[in-house]
């Protein structure tokens, strides 16, 4: 493969596409919730249904959920990676650090975060 990601794992090039698409898609999205937000401001909808029409715009793109399966391939190669890694050079941490290591594929707040790190990571296709 030749281009922007050519240098990729492939499933790091997984996560890369679907969220430039995801990124791409966000401004048709957001028109799209604009105009609920006005049905809101006209009361033509209460709080609730506008949350609910909000949660239904992004899901119908289905784009979100392409974009978090492809991030959950991409940490679960990450704590691959990481395993194979520690291998060589576990030996230099404690156990706690070792664990906090470990712990960090499991904070969900830090999933996007760390899905940028790791498409950072250099390695061999």
């Amino acid at each position: 493969m030749s281009g922007r990601w050519a240098h990729l794992h492939p499933v790091q090039r997984n996560y890369a596409m679907a969220r430039e698409e995801v990124r791409r898609v966000a401004v048709d999205v957001a028109f799209v919730q604009d105009l609920i937000t006005l049905r809101l401001d006209h009361g033509d909808c209460t709080e609730d249904q506008w949350a609910e029409l909000m949660d239904q715009a992004d899901d119908e793109l289905g784009l979100t959920a392409a974009r978090d399966e492809a991030l959950e391939a991409l940490l679960q190669w990450g704590r691959e990676q990481t395993t194979q890694l520690l291998r060589v050079f576990g030996h230099r941490f404690t156990p706690a650090e070792l664990a906090a290591m470990d712990r960090i594929f499991d904070m969900f707040t830090r999933r996007r975060e760390l899905g940028e790190m790791l498409l950072r990571l250099r390695v061999a296709a």
